[in-house]
């Protein structure tokens, strides 16, 4: 007998980490006939979305990104009352939410007639003292956490008994093509927030193309600095090295127009886009921050990392690359060696092990 497993998140239409970890986990399942897989979005924002797929439930919630303070509390509510709603006469075997503010949600009303898993998709620490508390206090009532690295399984360890570590795995494990190392672009892919350090990295670009200015760099994204960012790159004169986009699902175009990616997070957990930027070949520099670039980067050889607030050797790094294209093109072959181990034929082993455990 099938069993049936419900993902859910805030929403799978917005192109970015969550939505493609959960749509690449829906994938996967759905080839092995032992699961009935889907995913309850409590909304889809975006209207290219396509959202035919049957296993795609949307709760018909507005977009919470850019709600204020007090109507995301109103509507984290509201979703509470109607996920509760739509799972009372479901009867699922496991329902897994993705990341803190679901996992929570849930906690708040668990049925003992299924499971429920908090899947992490950040940084344990990258939260306020609030979330931070009642996170210890109500995770007692999942079933199972499931962390991104072993560095925050010791800290989940500290308040609940039952944790298993999966990273990501990259769905581009078909790809044959990679990057020419000839496109002198640098590419950057995410939000435009303070955690992921977009400011950090324009101010390096600042110096980087007084001495590169026949390099580009590409960055695709959303998020509340994303006019700062525009404002500061008007500032230091930089509109024609730097380009700012929307984001995009269609990733793979990037990476392979592109020579090299950039991180300059102050916090990570797990970067998917490190691993899709290893496996189209490109070598990465990265701050050193917490969790996630360690766990995924060789320094040195596929790669470099960089101590956390080092902006000087940061660059020196960079120019390392700019500067030689064997080298470029002798680290992007490592990276594309090294991120077969987050291929989904090793993940999803790890998956399948939680998902058969026996239901009491």
């Amino acid at each position: 007998m099938k069993k049936t497993i419900y993902f859910i998140i805030n929403d799978v239409s917005i192109a970015g980490g969550l939505s493609r970890v959960t749509l690449n986990l829906y994938d996967e399942l759905k080839k092995l006939s032992k699961y009935n897989v889907k995913i309850i979005s409590a909304s889809i924002s975006t209207n290219e979305f396509n959202d035919n797929n049957q296993d795609i439930i949307n709760l018909g919630l507005v977009s919470p990104h850019k709600l204020s303070k007090f109507n995301k509390l109103w509507w984290y509510l509201k979703f509470i009352y109607k996920i509760n709603l739509f799972l009372k006469d479901k009867n699922p075997d496991i329902v897994i939410g993705i990341g803190v503010l679901f996992n929570l949600c849930l906690s708040l009303y668990i049925s003992k007639s299924y499971k429920v898993y908090g899947a992490e998709h950040s940084y344990y620490g990258n939260n306020n003292k609030l979330i931070i508390k009642m996170r210890k206090l109500l995770y007692k009532r999942l079933d199972k956490i499931i962390s991104l690295t072993k560095v925050d399984e010791l800290k989940y360890k500290q308040f609940h008994n039952d944790i298993v570590t999966i990273p990501n795995f990259t769905n581009f494990y078909n790809n044959i093509n990679t990057s020419t190392q000839k496109n002198k672009n640098l590419l950057y892919l995410g939000r435009f927030t303070k955690i992921k350090g977009v400011d950090i990295l324009i101010d390096l670009m600042k110096d980087f193309f007084t001495k590169y200015p026949d390099w580009t760099l590409t960055m695709r994204g959303e998020g509340p600095l994303k006019n700062e960012i525009i404002n500061k790159i008007t500032e230091y004169q930089l509109s024609e090295n730097i380009t700012i986009q929307e984001a995009t699902n269609d990733v793979e175009k990037e990476y392979l127009q592109s020579d090299i990616y950039l991180m300059t997070s102050r916090s990570e957990a797990f970067p998917m886009v490190l691993l899709e930027a290893q496996t189209f070949g490109l070598p990465i520099v990265s701050y050193d921050c917490n969790t996630g670039p360690s766990e995924i980067i060789n320094d040195n050889k596929d790669g470099f990392l960089v101590p956390m607030g080092n902006d000087k050797l940061f660059l020196n790094k960079l120019e390392l690359l700019v500067n030689n294209y064997e080298l470029r093109k002798k680290m992007g072959q490592q990276a594309v060696a090294n991120v077969k181990k987050f291929y989904p034929n090793n993940i999803m082993k790890e998956w399948e092990e939680i998902l058969d455990e026996k239901i009491n």
